[in-house]
């Protein structure tokens, strides 16, 4: 790390201050692997720009699993949206969604940061910055105060979800909706 600071040392402040969090990695991760997330993240949202572009418009129409997942009476998630829902979804329903479900989840419903990330990896979240933001949200979550604003609703980890909702998956709730229209 001291090799690596001294060669930093020429850079703007706030070029310096990116370099060190990358560098920042958890045990267990290198600083190579690291990198490699942060580039597969930036590559992920990118590609949401992308498909607004008129002549790159086609990536909208790549194939996706169909499905809608109920969560509450008010609340669902799916790949795209349904007319006449309360609907959370982005092109795939995995990633971004996960993300917005899991903090709603524990915002809301009173889940636990780790059961909410179960949830959101078992649908496809699998961007590193994404988990790593749901688990920040959770910390937010439980250390509350101002910029919690008015959440949680309830306690972070007082209501635990069921065996099934923890072991549902995007592969399982579309293969069962395929079974219930047939």
């Amino acid at each position: 790390m001291r090799h690596f600071a001294h060669a930093l040392e020429d850079l703007p402040d706030e070029v310096r201050q990116q370099a060190a969090e990358i560098a920042a990695t958890q045990p267990g991760i290198s600083l190579r692997q690291r990198v490699l997330d942060e580039i597969e993240t930036a590559g992920l949202d990118l590609y949401g720009a992308l498909e607004q572009a008129p002549l790159l418009h086609f990536l909208a129409r790549y194939p996706v699993t169909p499905y809608t997942y109920q969560l509450t009476a008010l609340v669902a998630r799916g790949h795209r949206p349904d007319a006449g829902l309360t609907y959370v979804h982005c092109e795939a329903g995995k990633a971004r969604t996960g993300v917005v479900i899991a903090c709603y989840r524990m915002a809301v419903l009173g889940w636990s940061a780790a059961d909410a990330l179960t949830e959101a990896v078992n649908f496809g979240c699998s961007v590193p910055g994404q988990q790593a933001f749901i688990r920040e949200f959770g910390e937010l979550l439980l250390a509350g105060g101002p910029a919690a604003g008015r959440y949680p609703l309830l306690p972070p980890g007082s209501v635990k979800p069921t065996l099934a909702l923890l072991a549902a998956t995007l592969a399982s709730v579309a293969a069962a909706e395929q079974n219930q229209v047939r």
